[in-house]
């Protein structure tokens, strides 16, 4: 067990790993606590789950470090991305309008899976260290998590400019969709320059990279946050429309 290491991880993350757990914790939660009326709400539930789950493998392959686990924990991650980047424009694909959009949208996630599975694999066809494999497969992932999120951008600002053309904005900045698809756009637009950055230090500056990985927990936290407000707006809406009729 490699629990100095392991440790030494969470510190210079500054602990925000456990902001993130504690926040997807609370989407959770509030889900099966509110029960949303809104059914895309489900994506958002489900995606943090994954994200919990993720978490949790990933931190014990870094206490284990042994090849096995650190296979295991490269392919925890590949499945959350293949989760995450589903759910997100799924999500996405039932608050946009264009039928087009809605079929590339549907298919996006499955040409970035098959990328995705061959990249990995060519990752583990040749032998190589411990430490040698931990940086070749935080390389993969770094691309591969600057590809999901380009995609997600794109769906994200299509999203946006179908609401500034079509709705008027001021009628809908309570809409749960706005909330979780600006946190959608947040992450991803913060990660795509840390990862790409997090290539160089896997390489180079491990220590480095560890204590830039707070970004990236953060920017989870952010978009959990939004995914709070989404839940509650939705609660609020609901109650509106009770009222009202």
């Amino acid at each position: 067990m490699h629990w100095e290491y392991f440790l030494n991880k969470i510190r210079e993350g500054f602990y925000t790993q456990f902001l993130m757990h504690l926040l997807s914790l609370v989407v959770i939660i509030l889900y099966f606590f509110i029960k949303p009326k809104t059914k895309s709400l489900t994506f958002l539930v489900i995606i943090a789950i994954a994200s919990f789950i993720e978490s949790l493998t990933a931190d014990f392959s870094d206490l284990i470090q042994k090849p096995i686990f650190i296979a295991i924990g490269a392919i925890t991650i590949g499945g959350y991305l293949f989760i995450e980047i589903i759910y997100f424009l799924f999500f996405i694909k039932e608050h946009i309008q264009s039928r087009l959009a809605k079929k590339i949208i549907s298919n996006t996630p499955f040409v970035f899976i098959g990328y995705t599975i061959i990249l990995v694999i060519s990752a583990f066809l040749t032998r190589h260290s411990t430490t040698a494999l931990h940086a070749k497969v935080t390389t993969c992932l770094s691309n591969v998590f600057s590809i999901e999120s380009f995609l997600i951008i794109m769906s994200c600002l299509y999203f946006f400019y179908e609401l500034f053309i079509h709705n008027p904005i001021k009628e809908n900045l309570s809409l749960p969709a706005i909330w979780a698809i600006s946190g959608m756009l947040i992450l991803s637009g913060t990660i795509i320059p840390f990862f790409l950055f997090a290539i160089y230090l896997a390489k180079n500056n491990q220590l480095m990279m560890h204590r830039l990985w707070a970004i990236n927990y953060i920017a989870y936290s952010l978009l959990f946050i939004t995914f709070i407000m989404a839940m509650l707006s939705d609660k609020k809406l609901t109650s509106f429309r009770k009222n009202t009729f």
